[in-house]
């Protein structure tokens, strides 16, 4: 794996859609650098500090966020100034987000009284939805079919639930419907191939809702023996799968053909299975050019039975976060991998056509991200330490970072798999991997 040099920023760095280009935050500046030679191709100044930035799906355009002055500025690639500025004004600012048409914006209000589309070709195409839901964490709750034609929103409207389907090519409601059976919708996904919605009630109650676009409700799936809900949920590429991840740390796998569970993956506390590879992170002395001892990282093939580590504390301390934290299908859908919140130094891997466990991947430290490569089979994991990690199914392997005080809290991957930035507190940098890696 190549490194680039690392760069310092303040949080913000994101591939285009295109992955030619990565934008990244610099205090009040915007830094457009070119993903290959990593040249700088526009370096625009803010009114004030960015808290967020995002890529329009053309690639052309960049927004950026400006909270504390509720106003939004956005910038094109050939031109030296901003083009267009969004000001809420009293009403605050709390998101903003790119609509698929690269053309329109939506803004949501401070205490998301208001949801209003923007048009940046007409001042005057201004449209709102009064009332949007947030879920828990204060963002609100919206998806958008893959060929961008369409988007579903909930709203709230006399103490319902509401679900929107808006046709963004005119941006009106083609169908609304309430979700009487619902108590507190916290999350909302389409399909992949825009056939389906699927909803999830709040964190105490498992239930899950399958809609059709009509507002027909085929399934209720709960899980009587359940005392919390559904933590996350993951549909499969070829929409014929549903990993519903709950907070009792099963996953349960849903058919499109009944809309029922038909199986159930456990996170057993121990390991005996004979298919399964298991994969340990250790450290070892070794003597540079210059005679220094330095530590390299290697992994170990494990006996079974593996007792899986577990977090110390144990579940009844206050404050301790238990469930399926994250589960991410591949993108041929082939695996399944998952994080467990009692269990935070591992990554599972699923094999999705045995239902069974494929691997584990066990760290020294706890795992802050997993993601997969959007093109070919392999996952990248990080931990905050001065390393990288990649499992595909010929195996795993660890990369030492150039950079002395780089520690990998977070990455990204570029739209072809052929580029990968990575992000420490106040500084990125790039990696190009090689199927050599592993």
């Amino acid at each position: 794996m190549d490194f680039t040099s690392a760069f310092k920023y303040s949080g913000l760095a994101e591939f285009s859609p295109d992955g030619s280009m990565l934008a990244n935050s610099a205090g009040v500046r915007l830094c457009i650098r070119d993903v290959q030679s990593l040249e700088m191709i526009k370096l625009h100044t803010c009114v004030d500090k960015i808290g967020h930035l995002e890529w329009s799906s053309c690639s052309k355009y960049v927004l950026c966020v400006l909270m504390g002055r509720a106003v939004v500025q956005f910038f094109a690639i050939d031109s030296m100034n901003q083009i267009a500025r969004i000001d809420e004004g009293l009403g605050g600012l709390r998101a903003a987000k790119w609509l698929p048409s690269g053309r329109h914006v939506i803004t949501l209000s401070d205490f998301g009284m208001r949801l209003t589309i923007w048009s940046l070709t007409n001042k005057e195409d201004i449209k709102q939805i009064k009332q949007p839901k947030l879920d828990e964490a204060q963002q609100l709750i919206i998806d958008f079919t893959q060929d961008l034609k369409y988007a579903a929103l909930v709203q709230r409207r006399d103490c319902k639930d509401n679900i929107l389907v808006l046709d963004l090519d005119h941006f009106v409601v083609m169908r609304r419907w309430d979700t009487d059976n619902s108590s507190d919708i916290q999350s909302l996904n389409w399909s992949p191939d825009g056939c389906h919605i699927c909803c999830i009630d709040c964190m105490f109650l498992y239930r899950a809702f399958i809609y059709s676009l009509d507002g027909k409700l085929l399934s209720v799936i709960t899980n009587p023996n359940a005392v919390l809900g559904i933590n996350t949920f993951e549909w499969s590429n070829d929409s014929r799968l549903i990993v519903l991840g709950g907070y009792d740390g099963q996953c349960k796998v849903v058919s499109h053909i009944t809309w029922k569970d038909f199986a159930t993956l456990d996170h057993p506390p121990t390991i005996a299975i004979n298919t399964a590879i298991i994969f340990q992170e250790q450290e070892y002395c070794e003597e540079d050019i210059t005679g220094q001892e330095v530590k390299r990282c290697q992994y170990v093939v494990c006996e079974q039975p593996f007792q899986v580590p577990q977090r110390p504390g144990g579940p009844d301390k206050l404050g301790t976060k238990v469930g399926i934290r994250q589960a991410q299908f591949s993108p041929d859908g082939v695996y399944l991998c998952t994080v467990l919140e009692q269990h935070p130094t591992c990554v599972w891997i699923w094999a999705m056509r045995r239902m069974a466990l494929e691997a584990l991947v066990v760290q020294m430290k706890p795992v802050k991200a997993v993601h997969w490569d959007p093109v070919h089979t392999r996952l990248g994991i990080c931990t905050g330490a001065k390393r990288f990690y990649l499992w595909s199914p010929g195996g795993c392997t660890c990369v030492d970072t150039v950079h002395p005080d780089f520690a990998v809290q977070a990455f990204g991957w570029s739209a072809d798999g052929a580029a990968l930035v990575l992000e420490d507190k106040l500084a990125f940098c790039l990696a190009y991997p090689n199927w050599t890696d592993l």
